[in-house]
């Protein structure tokens, strides 16, 4: 199955890691370091425009949504 995180961009739920409210977590050491680790190398794409809510980990790198993580659970696509 698929998930779609806002601005058309869809990826395999087979390789994501975790889906994770950025509220919760922005503030925590350990997303800290994980947010500079993936973009000193190049692997966060941010697709949230200006409303930051949800932070998608895969296996390839991270993405920044804009979408809730509540929202996003509605969003499997089959």
């Amino acid at each position: 199955m698929y998930l779609h995180i806002g601005k058309n961009c869809v990826i395999n739920d087979d390789k994501v890691i975790g889906v994770f409210c950025l509220e919760s977590i922005e503030e925590t050491p350990e997303y800290q370091r994980l947010y500079e680790k993936l973009v000193n190398e190049k692997r966060l794409e941010d697709i949230s425009g200006s409303q930051k809510n949800s932070f998608i980990l895969t296996e390839e790198k991270g993405y920044i949504s804009g979408i809730g993580t509540n929202t996003m659970k509605k969003r499997r696509i089959v």
